[in-house]
């Protein structure tokens, strides 16, 4: 075992006194001597003693404090790595950095065939020891500062959680204490590291809860939990309840959750696919992203939105039923355009006082207007103005009329006057209805009435021409 791996497993099992040891290593220097300090583990290509600084920096300033994750420890001091190996290839200093450099770090991990999220991982160990060099004194500036990689993958893509189906194989294949495993991720949404800390003293089958005390970033929370989980936890719960629940490692549940995926012929998709299971299958539920972000123990409901997304068959269902929407969404412009009456008023109004469909499907040629079947339009409740100016004036002899159901003394081919006759002499002959009798009783009240008027006039013209 190499000198690194020992100091990162020494690490991994620190416990806050000893971390805090390691704090005040670098935090009780004075300021010239933690610079000098610094400076001479560069000059000397000291990365133990660079790893001890940045550790103490997250300790010490870090928003966790101790409490600050082994892993975050261990995953940075493996990116502190990567960036000295990185400056010792063109002869360059890790206090010599600049934005170009820093980029071109960038572009050097892009090119190791890293994926997105493991590039930022390394941006974020390199900002973090930037810091630490700026607590230091040696920098006054961070080039690494707001530099990270998109990802073209969308989050919701690369979760792939359990199927109903899939849950429902793995419950029928496994023995009791595997049946709690599978639970407590498809049904407690616990995080496989929780699983692992959960001792007996924490699970109270009485009330159907679960208290998580080393959830991620150190945060505790309770959970409920679901009856057939209160069931396999009740199978297999020793007489004097102490002691933890499993007893095992994480590595250790991982492998026993893929051998089981491998005898019920259920694709491994990894134990963190459990807690997706559960997120999901809440928010198709309940709709309810605050619902959903309490019970993973979320702070925000930001994290939660990716399990909307992830519900699928919401997804499929909204859009088969695309194919049988009704068109009316795409003719509002029409219709507004079609239904205000020709005269000043509010169209919402107009519509108060008048309702009741009209299924009129004739837009006659003549008028320039195509047919349109099926069409609905509101039209007034009551014809009874319609008669007092001019309905009966209107029924025309051997002229097509509108056929919906109240306009149907509305012509649909206008009068031939006389010489000398105008528009009054023809509403006064009973051979043209009134424009006020237009406007209150036919379904395409405006447009009709201007056609209508614009062809009378046409042909009075004609004659009188």
């Amino acid at each position: 075992m190499t000198e690194h791996m020992k100091t990162q497993k020494d690490l991994a099992v620190r416990t806050p006194e000893t971390r805090l040891e390691a704090a005040e290593e670098w935090a009780t220097l004075s300021d010239e001597g933690r610079k000098r300090r610094a400076a001479e583990a560069i000059r000397d290509g000291d990365t133990e003693a660079l790893q001890g600084l940045l550790r103490a920096h997250l300790l010490t300033f870090g928003k966790k404090g101790l409490r600050v994750s082994r892993h975050t420890l261990t995953a940075y001091s493996r990116g502190l790595v990567t960036l000295l190996a990185f400056c010792d290839a063109p002869g360059l200093k890790a206090h010599q950095l600049t934005r170009q450099e820093a980029l071109r770090y960038t572009r050097h991990l892009e090119a190791a065939a890293l994926k997105p999220a493991s590039v930022n991982l390394k941006l974020a160990a390199a900002r973090a020891f930037v810091q630490a060099l700026l607590w230091a004194g040696l920098v006054s500036a961070d080039p690494f500062a707001r530099v990270s990689v998109a990802d073209p993958v969308p989050l919701a893509e690369k979760r792939h959680p359990y199927a109903e189906t899939d849950l429902a194989a793995l419950l029928n294949e496994a023995d009791p204490r595997e049946r709690i495993l599978v639970l407590l991720g498809a049904d407690a949404g616990l995080r496989v590291a929780e699983v692992a800390a959960l001792e007996w003293a924490d699970v109270d089958l009485a009330s159907a809860s679960l208290v998580v005390t080393v959830g991620k970033g150190g945060k505790r929370r309770t959970v409920a939990i679901t009856p057939r989980t209160v069931e396999g936890l009740a199978a297999v719960r020793p007489t004097e309840a102490s002691g933890p629940v499993f007893g095992i490692t994480v590595r250790r549940l991982q492998a026993i959750l893929q051998a089981l995926c491998w005898r019920a012929g259920v694709k491994h998709r990894g134990f963190h696919s459990l807690r997706h299971s559960a997120g999901t299958r809440l928010y198709s539920v309940t709709k309810d992203l605050k619902v959903v972000a309490r019970h993973l123990g979320h702070a925000t409901t930001r994290p939660s939105e990716l399990y909307a997304h992830l519900a699928d068959e919401d997804y499929r269902q909204a859009v088969q039923a695309l194919g049988e929407a009704k068109r009316a969404a795409a003719w509002t412009a029409d219709r507004r355009r079609t239904l205000r009456p020709g005269r000043r008023g509010d169209l919402a109004t107009w519509r108060k006082k008048h309702s009741g469909p009209c299924t009129c499907s004739v837009r006659p040629a003549l008028l320039g207007m195509g047919p349109r079947v099926g069409a609905k339009r509101t039209v007034p409740n009551d014809d009874r103005r319609g008669r007092r100016h001019g309905g009966a004036q209107a029924r025309v002899a051997g002229a097509p009329l509108c056929p919906g159901v109240r306009c149907q003394r509305v012509p649909l081919v206008p009068p031939t006057p006389a010489r000398g006759e105008g528009r009054s002499d023809l509403v006064k002959s009973g051979r043209l209805p009134s424009r006020r009798w237009r406007i209150s009783n036919c379904c395409r009240s405006a447009r009709i009435s201007r056609s209508l008027s614009s062809a009378v006039g046409h042909r009075i013209g004609q004659v009188n021409g």
